[in-house]
């Protein structure tokens, strides 16, 4: 499972692209190598099936896949979302102060991605 925790946390490398003209785009200012972004979409799919299918065996890893699929928010990977409700399912075999913890950083890093969505209809 190392692993797996391995290349979901794979980060791209983002270029940003110097100002070739005035009329450039803003979608073309900066530059995403997509190498290894497939690996990772797997990855992070693959913890969602261990979070649904090891269930309270998978309570050890619940904070560290929350970490990682967080972020994910803001990056346009569903995966994250997906694991959330799983994750905090497991979290509560842990104590209540703990699920508030967590309940409260999910929250937090929820309503920032809200924010930041363009389209609408995904909100």
């Amino acid at each position: 499972m190392r692993l797996v925790f391995q290349v979901a946390a794979f980060k791209p490398e983002v270029t940003v692209l110097a100002d070739r003209d005035n009329d450039v785009e803003i979608d073309d200012t900066f530059e995403i190598k997509a190498t290894g972004l497939v690996e990772k979409a797997s990855a992070c799919s693959m913890l969602v099936c261990y979070v649904k299918e090891f269930k309270e065996s998978f309570v050890n890893n619940v904070e560290k896949t929350t970490k990682l699929m967080i972020p994910l928010l803001r990056f346009y990977f569903h995966e994250a979302v997906e694991s959330l409700l799983h994750l905090l399912d497991y979290a509560k075999l842990r104590d209540d102060d703990y699920v508030r913890q967590m309940k409260k950083y999910m929250n937090k890093e929820l309503f920032k991605g809200i924010e930041i969505e363009p389209d609408h209809v995904v909100v």
